[in-house]
């Protein structure tokens, strides 16, 4: 590849007398343009490859996740989820038994806190939640409790268990008929 340039010479009456030029060599910065044009064009493949790499692993994940909710939903035992943040101990979820042991009224508590969910800092299953966090590891309690959202009094096997990275999920078993029975 050359690049040539070149211009008349011209005397008074512009008649070209004479030309001037150069030609220059270009043949690298052609090849040079050519592996940039291919590098390109490699890079923008590889774009779009890794970026349906990721769309798909982000489908897998999502459908993953809303697998596991449903699960978590449709256990039959009433499952709070609290999750450790600045103002203390928050229920972030809970599960369709949560809902119908509360009457429904759990619903009101996603976002509050412990404190405000059993209203006394020192209620048993708040100190539980907290004691299991610190710890990292499960603990279960057996206990009656008056309900703080029915006011109903049941007997309950409760079942704190950790959750990396924030979150203690507790489970609560109604024994209150089986101890009734004893």
């Amino acid at each position: 590849w050359f690049l040539s340039r070149g211009t008349a010479v011209r005397d008074d009456k512009g008649f070209a007398i004479r030309l001037a030029g150069t030609n220059t060599d270009i043949s690298d910065l052609k090849q040079m343009e050519k592996a940039l044009q291919r590098a390109r064009r490699d890079l923008e493949e590889r774009v779009k490859d890794r970026t349906s790499e990721l769309e798909s692993a982000n489908r897998s994940l999502h459908d993953s996740q809303e697998r596991v909710d449903a699960q978590f939903r449709s256990i039959p035992v009433p499952a709070y989820t609290w999750q450790n943040q600045v103002e203390g101990f928050v229920l972030v979820a809970h599960n369709e038994a949560a809902t119908e042991r509360t009457e429904g009224k759990v619903v009101d508590f996603i976002g509050k806190t412990a404190k405000e969910f059993f209203k006394d800092p020192e209620f048993p299953m708040a100190r539980d939640i907290q004691k299991c966090y610190e710890e990292k590891r499960t603990i279960r309690r057996e206990m009656r409790s008056k309900m703080p959202q029915t006011g109903k009094t049941l007997d309950l096997d409760i079942t704190y268990v950790f959750v990396k990275p924030d979150y203690v999920i507790v489970h609560t078993v109604d024994m209150t008929e089986r101890k009734r029975l004893e």
